[in-house]
């Protein structure tokens, strides 16, 4: 009896995105996120879900409602994971955007 070819299977793999081409001038600031996350063609709601991250948060990031942030412990933790799944430097975005944060924290 001839052996029997197995289906092929289909594997769902979900690469990393590739790096979003930022300039390397660009400060980081919750516009900036917003558009790389547009280009990824990810939603708020796709985003939280795969960072884990509460989509509030996200809102405010993007929003730069820096005084609704949490801490800044919590916040650079958000930052790194943010960054992580949108394909972008962890450290040079949560320094970017905590400069603005601390900037404006120091105003008021």
């Amino acid at each position: 009896m001839p052996a029997r070819a197995s289906p092929a299977r289909e594997f769902k793999v979900e690469a990393r995105p590739k790096p979003y081409e930022v300039p390397p001038e660009a400060e980081f600031n919750g516009g900036l996120l917003r558009q790389v996350r547009m280009a990824r063609g990810l939603s708020l709601s796709q985003l939280a879900e795969r960072t884990r991250i509460g989509s509030k948060h996200l809102e405010n990031v993007e929003a730069d409602r820096y005084d609704a942030l949490p801490a800044v412990v919590y916040l650079r933790g958000i930052l790194m994971n943010l960054a992580r799944e949108l394909g972008l430097d962890g450290i040079r975005v949560s320094k970017s955007y905590l400069a603005f944060v601390e900037a404006h924290r120091s105003k008021g």
